[in-house]
């Protein structure tokens, strides 16, 4: 953005025309997210992808993963958010989560602001994350079991691990079982 002016090339043997910035006229952005008080059941699962600034691998190296896990897992515990599945992957991460009690968008929010004032004090850098995530409601049984299977084979699906076993970075609490990171 060029500030208050922006420069239209208008085709034309006048060249380029000065304009205020305010008289372009932009497509709104679709509204994706939910009523709000959607987010705040405590019932319903959530399958959550937030990606990296840039898309940048904000997550390769072991130590930033490493601490993204920890905070993901003391945020969500320290708010009763429960976690089914999730995978840290270097450009992204998947979570399927419930609400907990801040609901779903105040948790993320949360887990989001604690990841960022980290990696500032202890690696000297900027958010690793884009301004927004995706989530998706999951509304029944079979849903929740595909979307789990997808965040599980994500590492494998990716070429990081040969089995979902072997990668240290995701987890399957719902069944108890986490890989050692």
């Amino acid at each position: 953005m060029l500030g208050r002016w922006q420069r239209i090339n208008i085709c034309s043997t006048e060249g380029l025309l000065m304009t205020k910035a305010s008289d372009v006229s932009y497509p709104k952005r679709k509204h994706i997210r939910l009523p709000p008080d959607a987010y705040h059941r405590t019932s319903t699962w959530y399958f959550v992808m937030i990606c990296c600034r840039d898309k940048r691998s904000h997550f390769r190296a072991k130590p930033a993963r490493n601490l993204v896990q920890d905070l993901l897992r003391r945020t969500a515990e320290e708010n009763n958010v429960e976690l089914a599945v999730y995978t840290i992957m270097p450009n992204h991460m998947h979570i399927i989560c419930s609400a907990g009690r801040r609901g779903l968008i105040g948790f993320v929010r949360l887990f989001k602001g604690r990841t960022t004032a980290e990696f500032r004090r202890r690696f000297q850098k900027p958010s690793p994350w884009q301004a927004r995530f995706f989530d998706h409601k999951i509304r029944n049984h079979e849903s929740l079991r595909q979307k789990c299977e997808y965040v599980w084979m994500n590492p494998v699906r990716r070429g990081l691990a040969r089995n979902p076993q072997d990668y240290p970075w995701s987890g399957q609490l719902l069944t108890g079982q986490e890989n050692s990171g």
